[in-house]
């Protein structure tokens, strides 16, 4: 990039308004690439570093309208290579935040899909309690008074594998 600033060397001529966008643009970008290294769920940081990839392609096109317009006035050659160079950044850029944006929808189905299962084990667990409750009244015992806690250990050791047996 370094050098691709330096072959443009300060030849355009860039208007206030635009000046301005970018500099907005710029400090959006330093903005969410603050917060893309403060946030701590995965979710979360990669959708500011998406955020990022995104401004950063808004800038990139925002310099090769300013390179194209100076191409169109003066038909130098190191115009068309820093235009070559600042397309070729773009379409990386692009294609990063796309794999990116298959990453976020991946991990949010992983996490669904997750959400669902947790849902469905709570529900079965709050199956074998109520079983449990019933099977214990059956034979005259409260839930609270079993005769010793390694009988009670043993009847959830047998619910959470009956549980499993279910559900996997």
């Amino acid at each position: 990039m370094d050098e691709l600033v330096g072959r443009v060397g300060g030849r355009f001529k860039i208007s206030l308004t635009d000046s301005t966008m970018m500099r907005i643009v710029h400090s959006t970008m330093d903005k969410a690439h603050e917060r893309a290294q403060s946030k701590e769920g995965v979710i979360e940081r990669l959708t500011e570093i998406s955020k990022f990839y995104e401004l950063a392609v808004m800038q990139l096109d925002g310099c090769l309208s300013f390179v194209q317009e100076e191409a169109d006035r003066s038909f130098e050659i190191s115009n068309e290579e820093v235009l070559w160079d600042l397309t070729d950044f773009r379409d990386r850029l692009i294609g990063r935040l796309k794999e990116l944006e298959l990453f976020i929808a991946e991990k949010d189905r992983e996490l669904t899909k997750r959400i669902e299962n947790e849902l469905k084990f709570r529900q079965a667990l709050e199956m074998k309690e109520r079983d449990l409750d019933s099977l214990c009244a059956k034979i005259k015992l409260e839930p609270t008074k079993i005769e010793s806690v390694e009988a009670l250990s043993l009847a959830i050791r047998e619910l959470v594998m009956n549980l499993f047996l279910e559900i996997g």
